[in-house]
């Protein structure tokens, strides 16, 4: 999914918050934080299919739980925007 990019009234929009669906402002004190649409709960609509490389055992061997890709050196989805507050309060 590609982040959307435009200025509105000189504020720049970067794309929707994955957890309370929100507009993304780059400026706006409260995001965004980056994150993989891999590691976004399994119920969250914007949420895509993890690497089936990444296995639990090597997640455990490297010392890094994440689903993305890219913290496993492999290819991997583009970041989303996500509003600090709902990052963390971990809903997402």
């Amino acid at each position: 999914m590609a982040h959307q990019h435009y200025v509105n009234h000189q504020r720049c929009f970067v794309g929707t918050c994955p957890a309370c669906g929100e507009s993304v402002l780059w400026d706006d004190p409260d995001g965004p934080v980056w994150t993989c649409p891999a590691d976004l709960s399994e119920t969250n609509p914007f949420r895509e299919t993890p690497d089936s490389r990444i296995t639990e055992e090597l997640r455990e061997k490297s010392g890094v739980y994440s689903n993305c890709g890219e913290d496993f050196g492999f290819p991997c989805y583009e970041r989303m925007p996500l509003h600090s507050v709902c990052y963390d309060k971990g809903n997402y």
